[in-house]
């Protein structure tokens, strides 16, 4: 998220209208507290379309730990299920899926689902 061309190139995710790169957002995920003086920014981006008393549904940032104690609930719900526990760097995945990331994770998916489409329809001789 931070070493690449474009992690500090700025993109906009639609839903709640935040302007972002994937650096700041791997820091506002993986260590918020240190993030802002790590990239020289002011303040973390701000979801522009919940507004008035949709304000309190903009994103947080905390760091992982954080969540620890829903994570260990939810961890000893699956060990009860017999499957193993929700790792931390999945954890890591699933927030920054869940914010304006999902716009660039779901563009790779996407050309990937083609790519192996088009690999598939290939083969049919």
């Amino acid at each position: 998220h931070c070493g690449a061309p474009d992690s500090r190139r700025f993109f906009d995710a639609p839903n709640f209208g935040t302007r972002t790169t994937s650096a700041i957002e791997w820091w506002f995920v993986h260590d918020p507290d240190r993030g802002l003086d790590h990239l020289n920014i002011a303040a973390w981006p701000q979801e522009t379309k919940l507004v008035g008393e949709l304000q309190g549904m903009r994103r947080k940032p905390l760091p992982p730990s954080a969540f620890g104690a829903e994570r260990n609930r939810r961890n000893d719900q699956l060990q009860e299920l017999g499957h193993a526990p929700f790792q931390l760097a999945e954890f890591i995945a699933a927030r920054l899926y869940t914010g304006p990331m999902y716009k660039k994770y779901q563009c790779v998916l996407r050309a990937m689902g083609s790519l192996q489409a088009a690999d598939l329809h290939s083969n049919d001789l």
